[in-house]
């Protein structure tokens, strides 16, 4: 509940605090007004001070204004009234007194009557009266008066009065309102004359002449002249109340001069040749130098700006009779900055129509090379070389795919006989020559067998030998019969013989052990068939090809004797060339992928390359298929789905 009331707390203050900050910057606006005012608030301020000393027979009086200062608000004096003869140091502690009063009133924002004591002369008490004048409901001024008075009851009653008179601040500054109000008024109305007179002329000249002669109707000037820029140089146009004028005169030269100077400095050129006038603080020796041609006219010159720049110049001249106010000064250069776009539209549209062209494409060159918007520019320009580069760049389309190093030649080795490993003499990697034995079977139990066999062979040798010295004819047939069971008994002894030499394994050709580390299995039982060593032929350049996995939507750009580059994966540095070789049109299933086998063919490495490559070393292979833009390379696979699903 506490934390509810805390927040309540804090966003009260907090909209106390904005309200007060509106109120000084409302409060500022307001005496900034006032202080513009000059001389007119210090009168107005005195005039006001004396009356309401008199109502209330006052004896001193003071006038202040709220000002913004470093510290918040301060009072600023603008009039003060002591009948004395006091000398600076009694004023400034009188001012200071006040100052110190009416701070308090402000604190509190109201009126007040505060006791300030009696003097020595006289028995009546002295009484400070405090009135706050308000615009807008934002307290601006201050004044107050010293009177004296039998008690604070008759002060408080004089107050009142004060107050009364107080009233009249607030009819001055609606006074001061209205004449601002008119002065606009009249600003706008002869702005939107002179908009109209230029609108009425047929031609450009027409329009230009039209507009320098309600200038000279509506500001009362001897003259009035339009110039306009042209590359770098001012073109006298029109003339109030010429139709014809020669651009060489003298007069028509010095004019020319003014204006140049106007746009040289992009800002208004005013000069008086009276002391007491005003002159602006530029250069105005072409102004002056025009205004003694002219027996001491007054010259005002005006830029016209089309976004912000000067594309044109109004100079008038005044009789030396004629006094330029302030007004008149703003509500030219209102009318100017109002006027310069309709001109130059009416400049634009009244030319030729090549002459536009050509200033179209100027006027468009300069958005394109200047300096503005480079950051847009920079960002157009990056695009367009984009969409040029993906649209005219063709380079290679490679077929991106996996591979990895087979040997050409490759042998398995099988176990020749069924029986026990008895020694395996070779381990993976190993190289090895033609013969060179690889492992050995255990041969006692064939030796036993053949053995055996020998034994048999014998018995039935003599057994049948034996028969036939019997010269019994049924002993012939048995002999005949143990002679056929020698020779097959003989036959087995071969067999025997042939698996006791086939016991000993050796490779088949110089080469190395890919596969079979069968240390693990010696002393143990191994059938007949079962695999034991796959080698392959001595790696020489040329006994390597490498197997590339194609993917199925690849295989179609390839043929046999395309070209690619490959590098392995640990050395994606050194890249080589290959061809195509073979095809397999056999598709198979490879990590959910339906993939094809191509095999390339190396093309010769450096010396002493091949003996850093290795069968199943794997890397990325890409292979050549055709030139095609380099949008292509980004789009065609979205391109393939979407025909393949859209059916087109």
């Amino acid at each position: 509940m506490s934390s509810i009331v805390e927040s309540q707390n804090s966003g009260s203050e907090q909209q106390k605090k904005q309200e007060q900050s509106q109120q000084a910057m409302t409060r500022s606006r307001l005496v900034a007004k006032l202080l513009a005012a000059g001389p007119d608030i210090r009168e107005f301020m005195h005039d006001l001070l004396n009356v309401q000393a008199i109502v209330v027979n006052g004896t001193e009086a003071a006038g202040f204004l709220l000002e913004p200062g470093e510290g918040g608000m301060q009072l600023r004096n603008v009039a003060h009234i002591r009948p004395d003869n006091s000398d600076d140091e009694t004023r400034k502690a009188a001012l200071q007194a006040f100052t110190e009063i009416i701070g308090e009133c402000l604190r509190q924002g109201k009126d007040g009557v505060i006791d300030v004591g009696s003097p020595h002369d006289s028995v009546e008490p002295q009484f400070c009266l405090v009135t706050l004048l308000r615009n807008q409901e934002q307290v601006i001024a201050a004044s107050c008066v010293i009177t004296r008075a039998r008690d604070q009851e008759r002060a408080q009653q004089r107050l009142e009065t004060m107050r009364l008179v107080a009233g009249y601040f607030d009819l001055w500054l609606l006074r001061r309102a209205n004449e601002a109000a008119v002065q606009t008024t009249q600003r706008h109305q002869d702005v939107l004359q002179s908009a109209a007179a230029f609108a009425n002329g047929e031609t450009f000249n027409g329009a230009s002449a039209n507009l320098c002669n309600e200038l000279v109707t509506r500001t009362s000037a001897s003259r009035v002249s339009l110039g306009w820029v042209k590359i770098r140089s001012v073109k006298l146009l029109a003339m109030s109340h010429t139709e014809q004028f020669d651009r060489r005169q003298e007069l028509s030269v010095s004019i020319v001069k003014a204006m140049e100077e106007c746009v040289d400095q992009g800002e208004l050129v005013q000069y008086d040749p009276d002391p007491t006038g005003h002159t602006t603080n530029n250069i105005t020796r072409a102004a002056m130098s025009l205004s003694r041609m002219e027996n001491g006219n007054k010259i005002v010159s005006l830029p016209l700006r089309h976004r912000n720049e000067v594309v044109g110049v109004l100079t008038l001249e005044y009789p030396p009779t004629r006094a330029l106010s302030p007004h008149l000064t703003t509500s030219l250069a209102v009318a100017a900055e109002v006027i310069a776009p309709q001109i130059h539209d009416r400049y634009q549209n009244d030319r030729w129509i090549p002459v536009k062209i050509g200033q179209s494409i100027v006027h468009n060159s300069k958005y394109i090379i200047g300096p503005r918007h480079t950051l847009a520019k920079v960002i157009f320009v990056s695009l367009l070389g984009l969409a040029l580069l993906v649209t005219l760049w063709s380079p290679m389309y490679r077929v991106s795919a996996p591979f990895q190093f087979t040997p050409v030649v490759k042998r398995s080795i099988s176990a020749p006989i069924a029986g026990k490993l008895l020694t395996v003499l070779v381990e993976p990697g190993q190289i090895v020559k033609a013969d060179d034995p690889l492992a050995i079977f255990d041969t006692d139990r064939l030796k036993a067998q053949r053995e055996q066999l020998l034994l048999d062979k014998a018995r039935a040798l003599i057994t049948a030998d034996e028969m036939l010295n019997n010269r019994d004819p049924e002993d012939d047939a048995q002999a005949a019969q143990k002679k056929l069971e020698a020779k097959s008994l003989e036959k087995q002894i071969l067999i025997i013989e042939m698996d006791i030499k086939r016991a000993t394994v050796v490779a088949p050709i110089d080469g190395r052990i890919l596969k079979g580390d069968l240390k693990e299995r010696e002393k143990s039982e191994v059938k007949e068939g079962d695999a034991l060593f796959e080698m392959a032929s001595v790696e020489a350049f040329g006994d390597l090809h490498a197997e590339i996995r194609v993917n199925e939507r690849d295989i179609q750009l390839l043929r046999e004797g395309s070209r690619g580059t490959l590098a392995t994966t640990s050395n994606p540095n050194d890249k080589r060339e290959f061809t195509v070789t073979r095809i397999v049109p056999l598709g198979e299933a490879k990590d959910a992928k339906n993939v094809f086998r191509v095999y390339g063919k190396l093309d010769s490495p450096p010396d002493g390359q091949a003996s850093a490559w290795h069968a199943g070393q794997e890397g990325e292979a890409r292979i050549d298929w055709e030139k095609k833009p380099l949008y292509w390379h980004g789009t065609h696979r979205l391109w393939e789905w979407v025909r393949l699903k859209l059916w087109i």
